[in-house]
């Protein structure tokens, strides 16, 4: 079957529910994941906005891919950066894919002057290299405290 890439419907709701959630790896952290609440924000991912970019990979009805960013205004600096926060594939080239059309997003939005993507300290060290290759050429540390 062929790689299909597309902005997810309504009717793909439950669908990146269930991948999202299985890419959280919830079990490292402690906490709950609401499963309410991530259908909620998928939810208002759905509807075409100017303040959201998101993007699947299926193969037939099968999700292998997606990303999804929120555009906020920057704390203390002009402009506004973008959040990613979704970004999975499951199967080889999808994730460039998907990475390379934030960015083609990115770059065409004045508004945008950052994208900044939290990678988990348990994913993959490949994702670093391909985010690199996707122009990501700044990494941050993250101090977390879980209280």
């Amino acid at each position: 079957m062929e790689l299909n890439f597309r902005r997810i419907t309504s009717r793909d709701i439950e669908v990146v529910a269930s991948y999202a959630i299985e890419g959280m790896q919830p079990g490292l952290y402690p906490l709950h994941v609401d499963r309410a609440k991530v259908r909620a924000v998928i939810g208002a991912f759905v509807e075409p906005s100017h303040d959201h970019f998101q993007l699947a990979a299926f193969v037939g009805d099968k999700m292998v891919g997606g990303i999804a960013a929120a555009v906020m205004p920057l704390l203390f600096f002009e402009r506004c950066e973008a959040h990613v926060v979704m970004c999975r594939a499951t199967l080889p080239g999808a994730g460039l894919r998907l990475l390379r059309a934030l960015r083609q997003w990115a770059d065409a939005d004045m508004r945008i002057r950052r994208v900044v993507w939290p990678i988990e300290f348990h994913a993959d060290p490949r994702i670093a290299k391909m985010a690199a290759r996707a122009g990501f050429s700044n990494q941050l540390t993250v101090a977390t405290y879980y209280k």
